[in-house]
């Protein structure tokens, strides 16, 4: 049974990873594909469109990730270095 545990985890780390709103979004944008090529609907646009989107979302919050943690970083570099000027560069 062990090696039936350690496929699921597999699985659950191959499909979902890191993020869960991908996977989420994939799940969504492969039913409404399927639910409107069964009503005779124009479905291909659903999977291009959600690519574009959720690839979006998680750039920008890679960014917002990024800049949160920068400055955060910069802080502490501020407090060990006291008065002096900090050596990382001013973000926008």
């Amino acid at each position: 049974m062990k090696w039936l545990r350690n496929l699921g985890r597999f699985w659950y780390d191959f499909i979902v990873g890191d993020d869960w709103t991908i996977a989420a979004a994939v799940i969504v944008a492969v039913a409404t594909t399927k639910f409107l090529s069964h009503a005779k609907g124009t479905a291909w646009p659903v999977v291009p469109a959600a690519v574009i989107v959720m690839l979006s979302c998680s750039i920008w919050q890679a960014y917002t990730r990024a800049r949160r943690d920068a400055k955060a970083c910069r802080r502490v570099a501020d407090q060990d270095s006291g008065d002096q000027a900090s050596p990382l560069p001013d973000l926008p």
